[in-house]
């Protein structure tokens, strides 16, 4: 049989090439497909996965905020807010010793349920007592400034002898000092009385 030429290639050559152009077409348009669903699939399962941990941990930050100005007692609490799993939000409020710092502990029991394990979700937030703190300062450097004072009325300076800066007295303790011969005099001179004046001969 002879074929016809066309464009240098005869009619079964040309049939050929075509039907392997569309066969290769169909075939990435096969793997472009299922790539897009596992992407999809896999995207969705990721997200099901995770949701429940991220709404959880951003009622966990919430709470933990809300409860910086909540007039609650110290130790721990209940809250009504629920976690993804169905569990209570537990809240704990901490003052350290001389009450200075606020803690605010809020955690989730995560998806076992149970508080105080590995899968917990918590959130922390601490609150400085400035008004405390600054109350502590004045009150110390006050008492300082009272002793210094106190003993330079009573004249118990350690510092009456010797040369340098650091052997100067405190301001407060020669205020003190200062006070004390102040009131020494007035005691002398009221009871000594007027002085008297002598006359000429």
């Amino acid at each position: 049989m002879t074929y016809r030429r066309l464009n240098g290639l005869d009619d079964k050559e040309k049939r050929n090439k075509d039907r392997l152009k569309i066969e290769g077409n169909f075939i990435i348009g096969v793997l472009v497909t299922v790539v897009v669903l596992f992407l999809i699939v896999t995207g969705y399962l990721y997200y099901t996965h995770n949701k429940p941990f991220w709404d959880t941990e951003d009622a966990v930050r919430s709470e933990a905020s809300k409860m910086v100005y909540a007039k609650k007692e110290f130790g721990k609490h209940t809250l009504t807010t629920q976690d993804a799993w169905g569990s209570s939000l537990q809240y704990v409020k901490r003052v350290n010793s001389d009450g200075t710092l606020i803690t605010h502990v809020i955690k989730s029991p995560g998806p076992d349920r149970q508080i105080n394990t590995g899968d917990d979700i918590v959130a922390v937030k601490t609150d400085m007592n400035k008004s405390k703190i600054v109350g502590k300062w004045i009150g110390k450097k006050s008492n300082e400034v009272l002793k210094g004072f106190i003993g330079g009325v009573k004249n118990k300076s350690e510092f009456d002898q010797g040369e340098g800066e650091k052997d100067k007295p405190a301001v407060s303790e020669r205020i003190g000092k200062t006070a004390k011969g102040a009131w020494d005099g007035l005691k002398k001179g009221w009871k000594d009385g007027p002085d008297k004046k002598e006359g000429k001969e």
